[in-house]
């Protein structure tokens, strides 16, 4: 029996500050990540990268553009 894999997408954008990309670079870093649990320290942004497959932040004409993919099979 074989199994179709799909990958759902979901892009999101706002109009707020650049997404800096040092916080994506933290958070994507497996050896060390210490997050304030109190804060908006980016232990969201380490969630998300756990469930999804892409992750990707992008500036398009002063809008940021967040791409979020996830590969499922049915």
């Amino acid at each position: 029996m074989c199994c179709i894999h799909q990958l759902n997408s979901q892009r999101e954008t706002d109009a707020g500050d650049t997404f800096p990309a040092e916080r994506l670079a933290a958070a994507r870093d497996n050896t060390f990540f210490d997050a304030d649990p109190l804060a908006e320290s980016g232990r969201g942004l380490k969630l998300i990268l756990l469930y999804v497959d892409i992750f990707t932040v992008e500036n398009v004409a002063g809008k940021n553009v967040t791409t979020l993919e996830k590969w499922v099979s049915g």
